[in-house]
């Protein structure tokens, strides 16, 4: 099954999914719109995933370049269709791994 879903990056913390849902529906029918966030300060991590039904949709929305979300210019990308360990969420590849702290001594 193809993926039709777009990457909202810079999401000022304040936009709610409504929010998100209501400025990229234009496009076209939205099947899916998640903002993920810190599992401990339920706060927004800043960035939202839209799911729409068709790829012409997508294409709406990237062309349009940036997008003005609660007063603020937010990138738009294509998401990477890979899953994360199958969660059905789009994998984020950070390149390196960075850990502090640790006993060691």
């Amino acid at each position: 099954m193809p993926s039709y879903r777009i990457f909202v990056g810079r999401v000022p913390l304040s936009v709610t999914t409504d929010e998100i849902t209501a400025r990229f529906a234009k496009f076209g029918k939205i099947i899916d719109a998640y903002i993920p966030h810190n599992p401990i300060t339920r706060q927004s991590k800043g960035m939202a995933f839209i799911s729409f039904d068709n790829e012409e949709a997508v294409e709406q929305a990237l062309a349009h370049g940036k997008h003005m979300l609660g007063g603020e210019l937010c990138e738009v990308k294509r998401a990477d269709p890979k899953s994360d360990a199958g969660s059905g969420l789009p994998s984020v590849s950070a390149g390196a791994l960075i850990t502090t702290g640790g006993g060691g001594g």
